[in-house]
């Protein structure tokens, strides 16, 4: 009797229980039906539920008062040693990791992230966007200068540091400093430095007009005042 090509071959017919003799036949029907019962056994894993970070809702600022908000820019001394400040971070990841140089630097990035990342204070700026972002970066460079300069702070290693800084990144990234605190080490200070950034000259691909972007992102360095060396570093995105 003819079988239509649509009906799967019987595992009793005898050209199928001759072909399924050999080793390979055999090893795919055991694993077949070895995966079926295990699979039958083994319920699957419960599915973690994840919340997001809690971020702030906030008014960011118009761009077109960006000149104004260099005012809302902080510079102050934080009454913090940076090396107890991460020590939680350090015993941490200690656990986790065995390069030493690995876990001083991402204990630094953890402590910044939650020290500075989406803060009301930070975000308020996510407004002002890419356009003339170097025009930008000059005031707010200066505006910070002359805060620190007023505070009798050290204005000379927070101009290096600032510096290091906007020559250390490509011309295109759009940066813009908002806060800077002098902090403690073990030996000396150091600048911690927040600033709000952003790729400029993206095209949209219908107009092809270049679009501006606001600074929608976050980063922070962690400067030496005496040897203007990076000791630390963190940014979002």
């Amino acid at each position: 009797q003819r079988r239509l090509a649509s009906s799967p071959p019987s595992v009793f017919d005898p050209r199928t229980v001759s072909k399924m003799m050999k080793a390979p036949y055999l090893l795919l029907l055991f694993s077949m039906t070895a995966g079926t019962a295990i699979r039958a056994q083994v319920p699957p894993p419960p599915v973690e539920e994840y919340e997001s970070p809690k971020v702030p809702e906030v008014d960011y600022y118009e761009n077109k008062d960006w000149q104004e908000h260099a005012n809302d820019t902080v510079v102050e001394r934080l009454d913090i040693v940076l090396e107890h400040a991460i020590s939680p971070y350090l015993e941490k990841n200690q656990k986790e990791y065995d390069d030493d140089d690995f876990i001083h630097s991402w204990s630094i990035h953890e402590f910044l992230w939650d020290k500075y990342a989406n803060k009301t204070h930070e975000r308020r700026f996510n407004g002002i966007n890419t356009e003339n972002h170097q025009e930008k970066w000059q005031h707010y460079r200066n505006t910070i200068i002359e805060k620190a300069t007023k505070l009798g702070m050290d204005h000379k290693s927070l101009e290096l540091a600032l510096e290091k800084i906007r020559s250390g990144e490509k011309e295109s990234l759009a940066l813009l400093p908002i806060t800077a605190q002098l902090v403690k080490r073990s030996t000396g200070n150091a600048w911690i430095i927040i600033c709000k950034w952003e790729y400029s000259g993206f095209t949209d691909m219908e107009t092809g007009e270049v679009v501006e972007s606001g600074l929608g992102h976050v980063r922070g360095y962690v400067i030496d005042t005496e040897t203007n060396k990076s000791i630390g570093f963190f940014t979002c995105g």
